[in-house]
């Protein structure tokens, strides 16, 4: 019984890692450059259940015989929280300070935390001409910080001209086991950037699918009202066998 109890408890957390991680998905479903996540589960330990029967045997005394009845769960629990890298819509946006990465890779911006990478591309210009993010991180290039005096003009592979003359190239990386860190910046294992084009006046959109979360969400939801009504149950049912079994009348 109280296997039971923890089985069903272990459901109704791990149904509530997935809401939380459904609800922050669809919150940022308007966020440029965000990636979905995924929780990943991982089941306990499944138990053979045997039923025990006592037959007759040829020498005539009673034997223990098990017969096999198949395998009970334990439960389950969250192995990690898995980001889906996969590349959102692209959209114009006719602003010179807006780029996004069609293909493999991520913009290098400098935090006070140290590196990070991005695909927000949402840029701007700060009061001493550094290219920054929203937050007012400078977005690095293969030289460091991008300087510019003027609006800047941008060629696929990166380059950036100001006023006619070349100021530096965008730093674009790959990365791999990434990893979300807040403020849409991402962590990983830095790898040299495959196949990818910079598009300038344009905005990578959230891959994030408003119908299939939601659809997601209200089955993560049924779920845990699903293992709520099983503790409920296991629950009356330990109660009564504590109450009633056993008792003098």
């Amino acid at each position: 019984m109280l296997r039971g109890l923890y089985t069903s408890a272990s459901g109704m957390l791990a149904e509530m890692y997935r809401t939380d991680q459904l609800a922050n998905d669809l919150a940022n479903v308007n966020t440029n450059g965000y990636k979905r996540d995924q929780a990943v589960f991982r089941t306990f330990p499944q138990m053979l259940i045997f039923r025990m029967e006592r037959n007759q045997v040829a020498s005539g005394f009673l034997a223990d015989k098990p017969q096999r009845i198949g395998h009970l769960g334990t439960g389950v629990q969250l192995e990690r929280i898995y980001t889906n890298t996969q590349t959102g819509q692209l959209v114009p946006t006719d602003n010179n300070l807006d780029f996004a990465i069609q293909g493999d890779g991520y913009f290098v911006v400098q935090t006070p935390q140290g590196q990070r990478l991005t695909r927000d591309g949402a840029f701007q210009i700060d009061d001493e001409g550094t290219l920054v993010t929203y937050n007012g991180d400078p977005v690095l290039g293969t030289a460091g910080p991008i300087r510019l005096t003027a609006q800047p003009v941008v060629a696929e592979d990166g380059t950036i001209r100001s006023e006619g003359q070349v100021v530096g190239r965008l730093l674009v990386v790959g990365a791999a086991d990434v990893r979300k860190q807040g403020d849409n910046l991402l962590v990983g294992n830095v790898i040299p950037a495959g196949e990818y084009g910079v598009q300038q006046g344009f905005l990578e959109k959230s891959n994030v699918n408003t119908i299939r979360s939601m659809v997601e969400l209200i089955e993560a939801s049924r779920a845990y009202e699903a293992n709520q009504k099983a503790v409920w149950a296991q629950d009356e049912t330990l109660g009564k066998a504590i109450s009633e079994v056993g008792r003098v009348v």
